[in-house]
C-alpha cells in the first residue's frame, strides 16, 4: 500500500460507491445517481482502507448542514488520511530493538548474502 500524498488519489468513482453505500444505509447524501440496471457491477472498486477514509470524510462534512463537493470531499479525505498517518506507529519503531545482537557484522552479513531473499 503507497502513501497517499495527493487529494486525486481518491477518485469521483470511489466517492459515487460510498456515497450509495451510505444512500442505502439511510444517510441523507443528495445527488446520488441510482443504478438503472439491477445486474450494473461496478469495474473500479473503492479498496477497504480508501473507503474508511472517504465515508469518515463525507459524514464529517456532511455534519456542516450543507452537501459537500468531490473537491471538498477529496481535501477532507486527505486531512483525514494524514492525521492517522501521523499518529499511526511504523513497524520499525514498533520491533527496533527487540533483539540485542551481539554480533555487529551480522547486518551486512544478510545484507550481502545472496542466498537470502525477500517476497512480498
Amino acid at each position: 500500500m503507497r502513501e497517499i500524498s495527493s487529494p486525486a488519489t481518491f477518485k469521483d468513482s470511489y466517492i459515487a460507491e460510498v456515497k450509495e453505500e451510505l444512500a442505502r444505509e439511510g444517510v441523507q447524501v443528495l445527488k446520488v445517481k441510482k443504478n438503472t440496471t439491477a445486474k450494473s457491477v461496478r469495474k473500479l472498486k473503492a479498496p477497504r482502507h480508501i473507503k474508511a477514509v472517504l465515508r469518515e470524510a463525507i459524514l464529517e462534512l456532511l455534519k456542516e448542514g450543507r452537501v459537500p463537493t468531490y473537491k471538498e470531499i477529496k481535501q477532507k479525505a486527505l486531512e483525514i488520511y494524514q492525521a492517522k498517518k501521523q499518529h499511526q506507529e511504523s513497524i520499525v519503531e514498533r520491533y527496533y530493538g527487540l533483539w540485542k545482537i551481539e554480533d555487529k557484522n551480522l547486518v551486512s552479513e544478510i545484507a550481502l548474502n545472496e542466498e537470502i531473499y525477500y517476497e512480498r
